[in-house]
């Protein structure tokens, strides 16, 4: 009778056992592919949203435009960005013909509009080297072309003030100064924000590594959980 009564003992521990063995699989299970879910609509969103306020600043549109050709004396050249930039760290240089420099005076930065007085400039392609540093304090850097094509009268006008050569490309950000960001020649920029995409990529990697160390953690405590049962069977 005793051993009866033991054998129907441990059929209902073991029922029992299997039964909550059932329930936590079937938790395991649900809480990974709830995870899994905010995964792939984290990465949907990610997608979806807008470039985040951490990309730099972008060059919307200059005057002269790039590969124009001016047919007016002008006094500047404008370029405009998509926020403002800082007006210390901004460096623009005009060479025309023959190398010579036709920019003169310091950069005066408007909203999102940085400008640069040229001298009168006579007929012939000009090179314009541009470097600024945007909010994010990540310096921005290009260059366009134009070109001057001017009547005679202009022409005359022009000659007889052309400035003297210059640099061709712009010049430090201050004496030994560098702008908040710059890296060293030959270093990559630093404190680069992470892409949505490495975010996602991000993301997605802890959620599968969550779910697995979940799935494993069950699968061994499965496992034991028979063991016993058939040590006490034996």
């Amino acid at each position: 009778m005793p051993a009866a009564r033991l054998r129907r003992t441990t059929r209902v521990r073991e029922v029992r056992v299997g039964r909550l063995i059932r329930a936590a699989v079937l938790v395991a299970a649900e809480l990974t592919v709830a995870m899994l879910t905010v995964s792939f609509l984290t990465v949907a969103v990610l997608a979806a949203v807008p470039a985040p306020a951490w990309a730099h600043s972008q060059l919307l549109a200059t005057t002269p435009p790039d590969r124009a050709t001016v047919t007016a004396p002008i006094s500047e050249v404008t370029l405009t960005f998509n926020e403002p930039v800082q007006q210390r760290f901004s460096v623009v240089v005009v060479n025309g013909p023959g190398g010579v420099l036709y920019s003169h005076g310091p950069v005066r930065v408007v909203d999102t509009t940085v400008h640069q007085p040229v001298s009168p400039l006579r007929s012939g392609s000009y090179t314009v080297r541009w470097r600024v540093v945007s909010a994010d304090s990540h310096p921005v850097e290009g260059t366009f072309g134009f070109t001057v094509a001017l009547p005679a009268q202009g022409e005359s006008s022009a000659g007889s003030s052309a400035p003297g050569p210059g640099p061709s490309r712009p010049a430090a950000a201050g004496a030994g100064q560098r702008p908040p960001g710059q890296q060293p020649s030959g270093q990559p920029p630093s404190g680069q924000p992470p892409s949505r995409l490495g975010l996602a990529a991000l993301t997605v990697g802890s959620v599968i590594a969550v779910g697995s160390v979940v799935a494993i953690g069950m699968l061994t405590v499965r496992r034991v959980t028979f063991r016993r049962q058939r040590r006490e069977r034996s």
